[in-house]
């Protein structure tokens, strides 16, 4: 190879090189679901955090059931029931009032019911366990 073409190619390397890096950059932050904000925006902490096992009847609720927090006629959450771990966790929204007001009752829609067992929004982010019972019919 002559030392003009070696030249050539170390130039050509470098440029794919630095095309990649700069593509990576812009990239990546999209693909991994990041990104930035907007100067001054804040991301906002749950209001709280809701989490149990829940009841259908008498067993456990199937994998994948709908579970939904309320307060007040606001939806303040929702959460898909892991049967595996015998868990639901939902983040309260604290973007809506009534969802952020801390000793609020919080009633629970289990797939299309509502659940015997209500919860309160728990004070400064914190968490509540909430085991929920539900009928299979309503």
């Amino acid at each position: 190879m002559t030392l003009s073409r070696l030249v050539n190619a170390t130039a050509r390397r470098r440029w794919l090189m630095a095309a990649g890096l700069a593509l990576a950059s812009h990239a990546l932050p999209a693909l991994a679901g990041g990104g930035t904000l907007p100067a001054g925006a804040q991301v906002m902490p749950p209001a709280g955090r809701m989490f149990g096992f829940v009841q259908v009847d008498d067993h456990g609720a199937g994998d994948g059931t709908i579970v939904i927090a309320h307060v007040n006629s606001s939806v303040c959450g929702s959460a898909i029931y892991d049967a595996n771990r015998g868990l639901y966790i939902i983040d309260l929204d604290s973007s809506n009032a009534d969802c952020d007001t801390a000793d609020a009752t919080v009633w629970f829609s289990v797939a299309a019911c509502t659940s015997y067992v209500t919860g309160t929004v728990p004070e400064f982010s914190g968490a509540q366990r909430v085991d929920l019972v539900a009928p299979s019919t309503c």
